[in-house]
């Protein structure tokens, strides 16, 4: 009888041991796509959407079958998708037929070999220009800067005047074309929405069209969009600026910005509330043009908006090129941050960054 009831009792422990192994494996795996569950085995071998997912620079006269080699060699290296990102040395037209043939094929293979597919904003970088296509639609799409120039150096069309006082010309300053780095063309204005809108029929309109809504592509990655000034002339000083600042500038305060230019570059008159007003309304007029408008069909268009933006390490570079940093990245559906290199100083845009996604509920950052 004692016998019987040991031999009982170890078959329910073996059946009962069997069960709570196969329970544990069920709950590990579940613990692996809950984010509000850290467990050890999902650490060391996440799901597929907490693995890494690299740039894949695609360079050279791009061909399908190669391109789905190197992705089954990413997918057999532990990785969980790739972002298929236009980079130096890029033979196949970018944005042209050929490209999104190769976008295609990058796509089913990525789906064949259950990885996500991202797409990238740009050639190159910063986000704007869409390789030298935007700039080329419209003169006004070009970038702008305000300049202070020396009161004896000529101004030359399409450079305008908005301001002189006793020793300096305040120059709104438009990016020539023939710049190596933008295809042979020129920076963009940001802050112009029209701009923008031509960048998001150039750069995201393709490919929600062609890819929106298809299992394992996921989104779009913008890099180091920016107003940071830029002039090809001589000056003594330049401050981030568009033409829809003035008219912006005076609704916001009540008061009209071209008297009040030189307290953008020295301290002189109430400078402490100019450069605030200023910057305030640089901050606005980026988010509406950009960040929300590209956020907004994104959203619109269930297409997840990551990347980062330009200066994003400190707020004086914050300032210079985004306005506000946290004002933009408000309206990414996946905020993030740029960390190169193996060291950790970017204490400030990882605060930033995560304090915007708690606030507007971003799971993923």
């Amino acid at each position: 009888m004692l016998k019987k009831a040991l031999a009982g009792g170890l078959l329910l422990g073996l059946v009962g041991c069997t069960v709570m192994k196969q329970e544990g494996k069920k709950a590990v795996e579940a613990a692996k796509d809950d984010p509000a569950r850290f467990t050890q085995e999902g650490f060391r071998t996440p799901a597929d959407t907490y693995r890494s997912v690299p740039f894949y620079s695609l360079n050279d006269e791009l061909d399908p079958v190669e391109l789905d080699r190197q992705l089954r060699a990413f997918k057999e290296g532990g990785f969980g998708g790739t972002f298929l990102h236009s980079r130096i040395g890029l033979l196949t037209g970018y944005l042209s037929d050929r490209w999104f043939e190769v976008m295609d094929a990058g796509v089913k293979s990525s789906q064949e070999l259950g990885i996500d597919a991202w797409f990238y904003d740009e050639d190159k970088w910063p986000s704007g220009f869409a390789g030298g296509i935007v700039p080329l639609k419209d003169p006004a799409y070009r970038a702008r800067a305000l300049a202070r120039v020396k009161k004896d150096q000529p101004v030359t069309a399409p450079d305008t005047v908005l301001f002189e006082d006793a020793g300096y010309k305040y120059v709104c300053h438009v990016s020539p074309l023939g710049d190596a780095w933008y295809n042979g063309t020129s920076w963009v204005d940001l802050m112009n929405p029209d701009m923008v809108k031509a960048f998001i029929d150039c750069s995201y309109k393709p490919y929600v069209q062609k890819f929106g809504g298809k299992p394992h592509v996921l989104g779009m990655f913008t890099d180091e969009p920016q107003i940071s000034p830029r002039s090809k002339i001589p000056n003594q000083g330049l401050v981030s600026f568009s033409p829809v600042i003035p008219a912006a500038f005076k609704a916001r305060t009540g008061y009209d910005l071209p008297p009040h230019l030189p307290s953008l570059f020295d301290e002189v008159g109430d400078w402490r509330k100019v450069r605030l007003d200023f910057y305030r309304t640089v901050a606005a007029c980026f988010e509406q043009s950009f960040s929300k408008q590209i956020g907004d069909y994104c959203a619109t268009n269930a297409f997840i908006w990551t990347g980062h933006y330009n200066g994003e390490g400190a707020p004086r570079s914050n300032m210079l090129n985004e306005g506000d940093l946290m004002q933009q990245l408000r309206h990414m559906q996946m905020p993030g941050i740029d960390a190169l290199g193996l060291r950790y100083n970017l204490l400030h845009c990882g605060k930033v960054m995560t304090s915007v996604a708690n606030q507007y509920g971003r799971r993923r950052r």
